[in-house]
């Protein structure tokens, strides 16, 4: 108990009611002494003396109750002496025992007047020293608290003079005060370079507008001062200002600062305003560019709900119809498996972040169309169609492929004719050339002359061929010579020879090149066999008035082959063995094979042989010749 009364003196409420109740009474006793009054006012203040001694004597029974025992102790221990000591007096003077018992009460009542003065001066010593400490207390409290608060005020005040200071400075705006005369007044420079004018701020202070600015500016400052000042209303002022040549345009808010000036917040808007004309003409490009391509562009959610669209100018019936249906969904406008191809499209689009196409075709009205989807993500859960008719496209591609084909059918054909005409090509070179020399001739244009050391020449006439050709259609002859010729070439290739040339009605041929074969002579001689044989049968087949005769020479020995000149070029030989060989032919018997004795020895194993004897060769003298008679049965022996 005493515990809670303690804290209920030690509570603020109590102090405060404790306080309260004190100036009550001061304040009842000073209106009771400032005007006299008396009555009721008397008895207010009596009992708030009453109440405020009670509640001292609460406080003071509450503090002292914790020394109560000790007290209790010194009160017991005088009381006892008051007693010993009276005792003593009534046992030391018998006398006087009955006066002193009497005196007693009337020595109480004494001694209580001034106990009960000193108490009362004493508790109004106490009241006044506590009204004191209380006043104090509560005084230094309130003292100590305004001068936190001062300091936090002046500390917060500070703070925020420097960020009020670091934003002034920190902003691209000019602060001008200028009042109802439209004299500049003061100013806040802004941060960085100010381009109003040339001059700096600080020297305008005291100047007017009209001294300062043009004219037309200067007029619409002072009106647009005058409105502000009137309506208490804030102004916007845009303007254009020409320094060193270059014109700045610049922003003013204008506020009410005071009864007779305005605050002008002044901005450079320059570059603003350029970026604001290049946006402006960007974004009037863009939609010109946007009127003028012909896709239909359409914002879409990942589920396929339409968010917006903008059509192109070449919009067909079906783009047209789905570009009209804002705020619906793909599939209540695309057939079912289109509408799945788009939505499928979509989600892949969104998943990778990476533009998806592809083409759909659609039967509209009893014609194809088709047309070309991109699908470009543009956000979590949106995408831009981009569709394109590209019917035309379509069918000019068919049109090509067909074009295509048919171009590659005629390229066939060509190819095939060219192939042709290279074989025939080929072939006629092969008529002309051996075919190892055309092959060179194709590889590296040229073809070099080579030696070769054993070959077998012939030489061929048609004997004559002069007198027959003056009594002889020279178309019939022609074909006579041709059909003559033509069997001499079966020849050539049956017995695997080389056919050098023609030269009027005589031929020549050899044997062993280009392709070196031991057999060579041995070939010769029999395609010599078979053109006298073919003659014969083709005298008496034509029923000529004269048998048709050749006269055929054969020499075996070295030459030079090869291709010479640039044009109409032909294999030919060279060398002695080759004029040895038409000289057989020319000095040789009608109908006969004259051979030279180096061929002799190599035919007379399997050829009939008879020597002629010697014939004066021009150029050599007298050789020895030989003709060739047929061919040796195997069983004969050799000569």
């Amino acid at each position: 108990m005493l515990a809670n009364c303690r804290n209920i003196v030690n509570s603020k409420r109590f102090q405060l009611f404790f306080l309260v109740i004190l100036l009550l009474e001061g304040g009842v006793l000073l209106i009771q002494a400032l005007m006299g009054w008396q009555g009721h006012i008397q008895t207010l203040a009596d009992m708030l003396f009453k109440l405020v001694l009670a509640l001292l004597l609460f406080e003071i029974l509450v503090e002292w109750a914790q020394y109560w025992p000790r007290i209790w102790q010194y009160f017991y221990k005088i009381a006892n002496l008051f007693t010993l000591g009276l005792f003593l007096l009534l046992v030391i003077f018998p006398a006087q025992r009955y006066a002193a018992l009497l005196r007693i009460p009337r020595f109480l009542r004494l001694m209580l007047v001034p106990i009960r003065v000193i108490t009362i001066k004493s508790l109004s010593l106490i009241k006044m020293l506590r009204i004191i400490e209380i006043v104090s207390f509560n005084f230094n409290h309130v003292l100590n608290s305004m001068m936190r608060q001062l300091q936090a005020s002046f500390v917060a005040l500070s703070q925020s003079e420097a960020r009020n200071q670091a934003l002034l400075k920190a902003i691209p705006d000019l602060i001008l005060e200028i009042d109802q005369r439209g004299v500049y007044l003061d100013y806040v420079e802004a941060a960085g370079s100010w381009l109003l004018q040339p001059t700096n701020p600080e020297e305008r202070i005291g100047q007017t507008v009209h001294t300062v600015l043009p004219p037309a500016l200067a007029d619409q400052y002072m009106a647009v001062i005058q409105k502000v000042l009137r309506d208490r209303q804030p102004q916007h002022l845009e303007y254009d200002l020409q320094v060193d040549h270059t014109t700045y345009t610049y922003e003013a808010h204008v506020v009410a600062y005071s009864a007779t000036s305005v605050l002008f917040v002044v901005r450079d808007i320059t570059q603003r305003k350029q970026v604001e004309l290049s946006l402006r003409r960007s974004e009037a490009t863009n939609r010109a560019l946007i009127s003028a391509i012909p896709d239909l562009l359409i914002r879409m959610k990942g589920d396929g709900t339409y968010l917006g669209m903008v059509a192109g100018n070449d919009v067909n019936l079906f783009n047209a119809a789905q570009s009209n249906q804002t705020d619906a969904n793909i599939r209540a406008i695309l057939p079912p498996d289109l509408a799945q191809k788009r939505l499928d499209h979509i989600q892949l689009a969104l998943e990778t972040g990476e533009t998806q196409m592809y083409e759909q075709h659609l039967e509209l009205r009893g014609k194809l169309r088709y047309e070309e989807v991109r699908i470009v993500p543009m956000g979590e859960d949106e995408v831009l169609n981009i569709i394109r008719d590209i019917t035309a496209r379509k069918w000019a591609e068919s049109e090509l492929r067909r074009a295509n084909e048919r171009l590659e059918q005629r390229v066939a054909q060509r190819t095939a004719e060219l192939q042709q005409e290279k074989e025939r090509s080929e072939q006629l070179l092969l008529n002309i050339l051996p075919a190892s020399i055309a092959e060179q001739l194709k590889r590296s244009g040229r073809s070099p002359a080579e030696h070769f050391e054993d070959v077998t020449i012939l030489f061929a006439d048609i004997v004559g061929f002069t007198g027959l050709a003056a009594r002889t259609d020279p178309l019939s002859l022609v074909d006579t010579l041709n059909q003559v010729f033509s069997a001499f070439d079966h020849l050539v290739d049956k017995y695997g020879l080389e056919k050098i040339k023609t030269i009027g009605d005589a031929y020549m041929a050899v044997g062993g090149l280009p392709t070196v074969r031991e057999d060579h002579a041995e070939a010769i001689a029999h395609m010599a066999l078979d053109m006298q044989a073919y003659m014969h049968t083709l005298s008496e087949a034509c029923e000529l008035d004269r048998p048709l005769r050749i006269r055929i020479g054969i020499n075996t020995g070295p030459v030079i082959a090869g291709v010479i000149g640039l044009k109409r070029f032909i294999y030919d030989l060279w060398g002695d063995s080759v004029n040895i060989a038409a000289r057989m032919e020319s000095h040789g018997e009608p109908g006969c094979i004259q051979v030279t004795e180096t061929t002799y020895l190599k035919l007379r194993k399997q050829f009939e042989l008879q020597q002629r004897g010697t014939v004066l060769v021009k150029g050599r003298g007298e050789m020895t010749t030989y003709w060739l008679l047929g061919r040796r049965n195997r069983t004969s022996s050799d000569p």
